[in-house]
């Protein structure tokens, strides 16, 4: 018997079950279709530098992302060059099921500074740190009741995840595209809350046609604007 062959006879039972167990290529860092949840459009704040890296980190983790980009001719040395430059460096949107359970798993990416999110809600803020029987008492509620205001305390503290609508998204695509896109309807700009979530709306003229003639710093502006995030 050959020496390799002899020392996995000599193993356990359960070591020789572990060895043979196929390959998990399962990742928990990647990102995955939750059943029963809508994917949802967000907005995640990256440090400019790193910006290349987390994408393809993103990519690889299998998020899907959305960086709109356009063609600037640059004069080199005489001569015209055309490279592709970002709309809105520094920002990248990320398209999910259920934000709250991939949070961490886009947070901590390196290079990622925040996901946009809105103003916590300072009641339930003051119930963070709080038992869920300090919770029932407290405020006269039921353990289940106050099982579930413990958890969206928990949410609270951070925020919840602001949610860019696919008009929005349409939007600027067609912006990123060359192309006119007329409204259908006129929306304002805001925020609404939908299912428990914070869904920003906006007017269509808060991306005009002369976006893409506007710097890196207005252009950002005018995308938190419409977000109702400034």
């Amino acid at each position: 018997m050959k020496p390799i062959a002899q020392a996995f006879e000599n193993l356990s039972p359960d070591v020789r079950a572990e060895l043979l167990r196929p390959v998990q290529t399962y990742d928990p860092r990647n990102a995955e279709i939750v059943e029963g949840a809508r994917p949802r459009w967000h907005l995640v704040e990256v440090y400019e530098p790193a910006q290349r890296d987390v994408q393809k980190v993103m990519i690889e983790r299998r998020f899907g992302i959305f960086v709109p980009e356009s063609e600037v001719v640059e004069v080199r040395r005489g001569r015209k060059v055309t490279q592709r430059s970002l709309i809105f460096p520094g920002y990248i949107f990320v398209f999910v099921w259920d934000i709250d359970r991939h949070w961490s798993r886009i947070a901590e990416i390196p290079g990622v500074s925040q996901i946009m999110a809105s103003k916590p809600d300072m009641a339930l803020l003051q119930l963070c740190g709080r038992t869920v029987d300090e919770i029932a008492v407290g405020i006269g509620v039921s353990r289940e009741r106050a099982a579930l205001l413990q958890r969206r305390a928990h949410f609270a503290a951070r925020g919840r995840a602001i949610v860019v609508g696919d008009d929005l998204i349409d939007q600027i695509r067609a912006v990123e595209n060359g192309e006119c896109r007329l409204p259908a309807k006129k929306r304002t700009r805001g925020k609404r809350q939908q299912d428990d979530e914070v869904v920003a709306t906006y007017s269509w003229s808060a991306f005009p046609d002369r976006l893409l003639d506007l710097d890196s710093e207005k252009r950002n502006q005018t995308l938190r604007k419409a977000l109702g995030l400034s």
